[in-house]
C-alpha cells in the first residue's frame, strides 16, 4: 500500500468512526490507545500509577481521566506526577502523553508534593504527607526487590 493510500484510510476509518460514536468518544478511545501503549512498555509507571490508587482509593481511571476537581483526585495526581518525575527520571513532556496534561500543569503538581511542609497542620498536608510515606516505602521495597 502506498503512503497516500494509508492516509486516505486512516482518515477515512477515523471519519466513519466519528459520525458513528461522536467527536468526544473517539478522541477518548485515541488517548486511551495511546496511554495503552505507554504503559505497556513501562511497568515503572503501572506501578506507580496501581500504588497511588490503591494507596489514595482514587481508581486510576479518576487519576487518568477524571474531570472532578477534588482533593483527593489533586493529590493522586500530584503523588503520581511526583514520583514518576523523582523515582524513574521522567521529564514533564514525557508525562503529558500519560495524563494528557500539559508539562506546566504537571509542574505544578510536582510541586504541591515539593512544597509541603512535613509540619503542617493543615488537613489537605497531613494527607498528602500520609499517603506520601506508604508510597515511597512500597517504591523503595519494589527498588530492593529488582536490584534497581
Amino acid at each position: 500500500m502506498k503512503m497516500a493510500s494509508i492516509s486516505t484510510t486512516i482518515f477515512d476509518e477515523l471519519l466513519t468512526t466519528i459520525e458513528k460514536i461522536g467527536v468526544d468518544r473517539t478522541v477518548k478511545i485515541l488517548q486511551e490507545a495511546k496511554l495503552k501503549s505507554v504503559l505497556l512498555n513501562d511497568m515503572n509507571i503501572e506501578f506507580v500509577l496501581s500504588t497511588v490508587s490503591e494507596v489514595t482509593s482514587v481508581s486510576r481511571d479518576t487519576i487518568l481521566n477524571g474531570v472532578i476537581r477534588n482533593d483527593e483526585r489533586k493529590i493522586a495526581i500530584a503523588l503520581c506526577v511526583y514520583f514518576i518525575k523523582s523515582e524513574f527520571s521522567y521529564s514533564y513532556p514525557e508525562m503529558t502523553k500519560i495524563f494528557n496534561k500539559d508539562a506546566s500543569q504537571l509542574s505544578r503538581y510536582n510541586t504541591i508534593v515539593e512544597c509541603t511542609e512535613p509540619l503542617s497542620k493543615i488537613d489537605f498536608d497531613k494527607k498528602l504527607l500520609g499517603y506520601f510515606k506508604k508510597i515511597k516505602l512500597l517504591i523503595t521495597e519494589k527498588k530492593l526487590n529488582n536490584g534497581k
